[in-house]
């Protein structure tokens, strides 16, 4: 489950248009349904209809003979909507999760719910989300040629699978220590978070650890259980480590996954 910040999401409807007759017969009460997806297991989707009224609410109507227009052109049907809504909704902290809107459009005289839906879109809110600010995009675009060849088809792997030291661990014994290891601290939207550098002599270089190594998980000497850390961008990887280490005086284990050069 990622981590989630709590936001505003304002929607501004105007209407719809060019909607196909289905099964030969005009579309007289159209449906849109838009949902919001939740990554939260205590928090359902959440899904807003809104149908098509000529009577538009009291809220919004101009005075009493205001309507909300219909037409038809070439067998195509438009429909006025003009609303806007506010809906409180979390969403990702970082925009390799790619949060996004969904929308459905149904023949609400269609009783039957299997066969009602008349088109459906998707737009995704990464490049929107306010606290990452421009460079959200680029953690969502689609590669260039370039950068799938050096990825070997698109997914990047580590190739040292028959290499002796696969899975090397260090130790971090004193607040100082954290930059034994360090990653790039203004990298926010890439993942996994690669070692940029390594201290000669340290604990990390005399158990093997690499620049180019990706760190996979992290533990308090205390603890049983490794903490995932695959998926955190570099910028978070300084951002804790700092933390753990101001707040604990416990050794802090790391475990990364080598790649061969």
């Amino acid at each position: 489950e990622p981590q989630m910040k709590p936001c505003s999401l304002f929607l501004s409807l105007l209407g719809l248009r060019d909607i196909k007759p289905m099964h030969d017969k005009p579309i007289e009460k159209p449906v849109l349904e838009i949902t919001v997806p939740s990554w939260s297991k205590d928090k359902p989707v959440k899904t807003i209809p809104i149908a098509w009224s000529s009577k538009p609410s009291k809220e919004v109507a101009v005075d009493n003979d205001d309507k909300n227009r219909k037409w038809t052109v070439k067998q195509e049907r438009g429909f006025e909507l003009l609303q806007c809504m506010h809906v409180e909704v979390p969403l990702p902290r970082y925009a390799v999760w790619e949060p996004s809107i969904q929308f459905v459009l149904r023949d609400g005289a269609n009783k039957d719910k299997s066969c009602d839906i008349l088109a459906e879109g998707r737009v995704s809110l990464a490049a929107d989300i306010p606290w990452l600010g421009p460079k959200a995009a680029k953690a969502v675009e689609a590669m260039d040629d370039e950068e799938v060849e050096r990825c070997r088809n698109g997914v990047e792997v580590s190739d040292a699978e028959d290499d002796a030291r696969p899975y090397p661990e260090c130790k971090i014994r004193n607040r100082t220590q954290y930059k034994d290891v360090t990653f790039n601290s203004e990298d926010n939207t890439s993942f996994p978070p690669t070692v940029t550098g390594v201290e000669p002599d340290s604990d990390a270089a005399k158990n093997g650890v690499k620049p180019g190594d990706w760190l996979v998980a992290i533990k308090l000497s205390s603890s049983n259980s490794w903490t995932e850390a695959a998926t955190w961008p570099p910028s978070k990887v300084v951002l804790d480590l700092g933390i753990k280490e101001k707040e604990h005086k416990q050794d802090l284990q790391l475990r990364f996954r080598a790649r061969n050069p």
